[in-house]
């Protein structure tokens, strides 16, 4: 009886988009990427990446589709699934399309025994919209509200020539 790890995968949009996807083990994530861009009838032969997270679901550490740098990180291909989905852990963001930016929530769901089909989508909800949407970068503000350029005003007069300033004997 051979195993599979169901994957949910979950598209970053309006309403709910998702499938949940049973992949063996022992494959890369370079065929989870194919099933993912297979599943969602995305356009083949754009970049894409995988992010790890932690539980909050903020990007850490990416895993490209090819690695461009010979000396960093590995990449999809080399990267088993198992190594990232154990005992009900593992979280991945998956950004295909780097123009257009669809992201994706990947999880694990559960484990399932029986024969299924390799790369199977096992479940479906909703469709993928026309574009992707845009994408919701936040950040903590921790410069305050607003952005204040006469914070470094040093010469809050302005009577003080600037010695840096080509015009300021004219």
């Amino acid at each position: 009886m051979n195993q599979h790890l169901i994957i949910g995968v979950i598209l970053n949009c309006e309403g709910d988009v998702y499938r949940d996807i049973a992949m063996s083990p022992k494959a890369s994530l370079a065929d989870l990427h194919q099933a993912i861009v297979s599943a969602f009838s995305m356009e083949a032969g754009q970049m894409a990446a995988f992010y790890t997270t932690d539980n909050d679901w903020n990007q850490l550490d990416e895993i490209p589709l090819m690695s461009m740098d010979i000396e960093a990180q590995a990449d999809m291909t080399s990267n088993l699934i198992a190594t990232h989905f154990t005992d009900k852990q593992g979280r991945l963001i998956y950004i295909y399309d780097f123009m257009d930016m669809w992201t994706f929530m990947v999880e694990q769901v559960r484990w399932a025994d029986g024969d299924l089909p390799e790369n199977a989508v096992v479940l479906s909800e909703g469709n993928k919209p026309e574009k992707a949407p845009d994408p919701d970068f936040e950040s903590d503000n921790l410069a305050g509200d607003s952005f204040d350029e006469d914070a470094f005003n040093d010469d809050p007069y302005g009577d003080e020539v600037d010695p840096m300033d080509p015009y300021a004997d004219l």
